[in-house]
């Protein structure tokens, strides 16, 4: 921001009655005094922890970083520093929420030199004032209040109830208004959930569901595949049975003591097969007559044998 336009606003700041009574904590600003240099005190965060430490001597605090040096890293630790005191303060000893926006340390750590900074002090000095009217040491805060000016004093007293004021009204507004956010999060969730159902519903139904058929051919339908696929079994089966059946109906030559056709090229492996075994069976059989035949012809008894003989030779020497 240009000083041209921020000194004005600066120096209209320093002299508002929240800035007076800070002041009747003890001089800052360093020896010069002047107004931008008492500034970057309360900015720094330097004088309102000491106010603090003042106000609530019970507290462990952390060191403050004593020399900035216009560093926006440090003056950031200083504020952090100060707003957990000042959170803690409320919530632990005064049993109390802060129902208004914190200041915003960025803001003043950064561009502590903005009119947007000087409404984040503004808001810290109000917080400070709300822990001094209410501390153990509050009659001392209080007394040195009556010492300000009327003026001063008359704003310093709306500020006192704009900090300190009954929570229970702010508190009931603030839970109808959760209530209200609630029960929209809810019904948003119930919409949410419904719609998810019936997206699922939607996707498994794509999944399961056949085709439709003016998407599939019919010739790739599967129960037109299943017929052709009988179709052909059928085929293929009457013709096997047609080879096995032509040797028997047609003309042929048969072969050597096997009483069937001769191979021809219709003739199946099956039938091949099937005459060899028959060849052989037939073949065995001629073979256990024809030794039957022979153990005939052989004498039963010796006596016999030579009856046979004697009359034999008897013959050839007549």
């Amino acid at each position: 921001m240009d000083c041209e336009v921020f000194t004005p606003l600066l120096e209209q700041f320093m002299v508002t009655p929240l800035v007076t009574w800070v002041k009747t904590f003890g001089k800052f600003g360093g020896k010069g005094g002047n107004k931008l240099s008492e500034y970057v005190d309360l900015v720094d965060g330097i004088y309102l922890n000491e106010i603090m430490l003042q106000i609530n001597p019970k507290a462990t605090v952390q060191r403050t970083n004593k020399k900035v040096n216009n560093d926006s890293t440090l003056r950031i630790q200083n504020l952090s520093i100060l707003i957990r005191q000042i959170k803690s303060y409320y919530q632990e000893t005064l049993q109390q929420l802060i129902m208004m926006p914190l200041p915003n340390i960025l803001v003043l750590g950064r561009t502590p030199l903005c009119e947007q900074s000087l409404d984040e002090v503004k808001k810290l000095l109000l917080l400070v004032l709300g822990c001094a009217v209410q501390c153990e040491q509050k009659e001392e805060y209080i007394e040195k209040i009556q010492n300000l000016d009327f003026d001063t004093k008359a704003v310093i007293a709306s500020h006192i109830q704009e900090v300190t004021h009954n929570q229970e009204k702010d508190l009931d507004s603030l839970s109808r208004n959760m209530a209200f956010h609630l029960k929209r999060l809810v019904d948003q969730r119930d919409e949410q959930l419904e719609t998810i159902v019936e997206l699922t519903q939607e996707r498994d139904c794509g999944q399961y569901s056949p085709p439709a058929p003016s998407a599939q051919s019919p010739n790739d339908s599967p129960s037109m595949h299943r017929t052709e696929s009988r179709q052909h079994l059928s085929v293929e089966l009457a013709d096997a049975k047609a080879k096995i059946r032509r040797p028997r109906s047609e003309p042929g030559v048969r072969s050597a003591g096997t009483g069937f056709l001769s191979s021809s090229p219709g003739i199946c492996p099956l039938q091949s097969v099937w005459e060899r075994e028959y060849s052989s069976q037939v073949a065995l059989s001629r073979t256990r007559r024809e030794t039957t035949s022979v153990s005939v012809r052989v004498p039963v008894s010796p006596d016999s044998a030579v009856t046979s003989w004697r009359g034999s030779g008897l013959k050839s020497k007549e």
